[in-house]
């Protein structure tokens, strides 16, 4: 039986999926005398090294990187807007001129190219290559080869998440205790107002400025096949 690896990139949605799939296949698989601990990798921001050696099925999520990029400033670093939203995205963007070897540049590429032998990746970015090279951009497209499932963020929903339940029933050969059509987990997309407020209040040379200095990640983000499903 093939272990299933969710490979959650920090700022990508990855709690709703986490939410919606991870919990209630834990829950199935237990009811059906099955423990889970060594074929559902669900929890954590782990390395994609796996798809290097192993025969796993797996799922990836990729996000709009100006609009991750975003999230990230807020959530990670701890930053929060005040009442002034000129003055805040001001610091935002002075903050990424002034930081363009941080970990928050092309920071989906550089996850996805994490190399070290810790199975879950800091979401402090201590562990993350500070330069891109050749070597790493065919590394990262030889992993998101391998990944089965590659999705857009935008395309996350409780339909998508109900049609991979089903999938990883079928992947496990489970027999569910609630069968499919009666699942009503409505967990909501978790949302951050502020960076909606903060994303929403660039202009679009200011946008065209952050694409850019992300201009890595923008490529990757553009260039991927995502799984249609």
């Amino acid at each position: 039986m093939k272990p299933f690896y969710f490979f959650h990139i920090p700022k990508t949605s990855g709690r709703f999926f986490v939410a919606n799939v991870i919990f209630l296949l834990e829950n199935e698989l237990l009811a059906n005398g099955i423990q889970y601990g060594s074929i559902l990798k669900g929890f954590g921001h782990r390395s994609f090294r796996p798809v290097d050696t192993e025969n796993i099925l797996s799922l990836t999520f990729l996000r709009e990187p100006v609009a991750r990029t975003v999230s990230h400033y807020l959530h990670i670093y701890n930053n929060v807007l005040t009442d002034n939203i000129t003055a805040d995205k001001i610091k935002f963007l002075d903050f990424l001129h002034n930081n363009l070897d941080r970990g928050i540049i092309n920071y989906q590429t550089k996850y996805i190219a994490y190399n070290g032998d810790s199975e879950i990746i800091d979401i402090d970015e201590s562990n993350l290559i500070t330069e891109i090279t050749e070597q790493d951009l065919s590394l990262v497209q030889n992993r998101l080869s391998k990944v089965n499932y590659v999705f857009d963020v935008k395309n996350q929903s409780h339909e998508l998440t109900k049609k991979f339940v089903k999938l990883l029933y079928d992947h496990f050969g489970i027999t569910p205790t609630i069968p499919l059509d009666q699942i009503n987990l409505q967990v909501p997309p978790i949302i951050n107002p502020q960076s909606k407020q903060l994303l929403d209040s660039l202009t679009s040379s200011e946008v065209q400025s952050v694409q850019d200095m992300i201009s890595i990640d923008m490529n990757l983000y553009s260039t991927t096949q995502f799984t249609v499903f």
